[in-house]
């Protein structure tokens, strides 16, 4: 990712990335933590679910496309 010195205000992660992404191939995969879930083309963690556990297959993969 890029910063731009100087840019005012906060930004959120997924909006820089959305702001970035077409500097890539449409292809391209990317890997994120919580704070790009819901962009295009990137996998982030999956998060324990409440009072249960991971299937064997999120431990297994530990990532999740969306």
């Amino acid at each position: 990712m890029d910063i731009v010195v100087g840019a005012k205000g906060p930004t959120s992660d997924i909006s820089l990335f959305r702001n970035q992404q077409q500097r890539f191939p449409p292809e391209q995969s990317f890997k994120g933590d919580k704070g790009y879930q819901g962009g295009k083309n990137i996998s982030t963690p999956h998060k324990k679910p409440r009072k249960s556990e991971l299937t064997d297959e999120q431990k297994a993969g530990s990532i999740s496309t969306l």
